[in-house]
């Protein structure tokens, strides 16, 4: 999965990325865009933080603090507790978060038997979802922040974002590909993806 083990008592459930790997889960997605795969480096320390690095992304794909407590942020402006995106206001640069209003949306948020909270977020670009881009920040009981992982996958500011084939013949696409008995196509979506990402040749934009 490309996630970190660490001493820190968060379950396991929380901390594995659901990232696929290969053609036959691409295949599955119906309608997708291609996005260059772009450099990146971070330290791998910084702000008293241990970062550990992303093989897909080459940013950092798990976050704790270097002395093993809880890692400082800052609440936004007008609030008295510091919340899950506020993380990414803060330390985002390190996974590539640029503008965190635009580029996460809230999946889910789960609160552990241990009374820990997990916030999932989406990948998003202009308002279109990025394939297998999840960031999780990882919360105490308390509040404090324990944790930060996930992958943000490096999408160019200039991706066009129009599909340039129809839905359906995206569709027939997909299921030729998957090449294994009479495939029924549940839903379709517009995604942003490139197949380099998993191991594949890349696309590029």
């Amino acid at each position: 999965t490309g996630v970190r083990t660490c001493a820190l008592p968060i379950s396991n459930r929380h901390l594995t990325s659901n990232r696929p790997v290969g053609r036959a889960a691409l295949a599955g997605v119906l309608v997708f865009l291609s996005a260059g795969r772009l450099a990146a480096q971070v330290p791998d320390a910084a702000d008293g933080l241990k970062i550990s690095r992303s093989q897909t992304t080459g940013r950092a794909g798990f976050v704790t603090a270097a002395d093993g407590g809880a890692i400082a942020v800052r609440a936004a402006a007008g609030r008295a507790v510091a919340g899950p995106i506020d993380f990414f206001h803060q330390h985002g640069r390190l996974f590539g978060v640029s503008d965190p209003a635009a580029q996460l949306v809230v999946d889910k948020a789960e609160v552990s038997l241990l009374g820990q909270m997990h916030t999932t977020f989406k990948q998003m670009h202009r308002g279109i979802p990025v394939f297998a881009g999840v960031l999780k920040v990882h919360q105490s009981a308390d509040g404090s922040f324990l944790a930060a992982n996930g992958d943000f996958f490096p999408v160019p500011d200039d991706l066009q974002t129009t599909p340039t084939i129809q839905t359906q013949a995206a569709v027939d696409i997909a299921v030729k590909a998957l090449a294994q008995g009479q495939p029924t196509v549940v839903r379709s979506d517009l995604l942003i993806v490139d197949p380099g990402w998993y191991g594949d040749p890349p696309i590029g934009a």
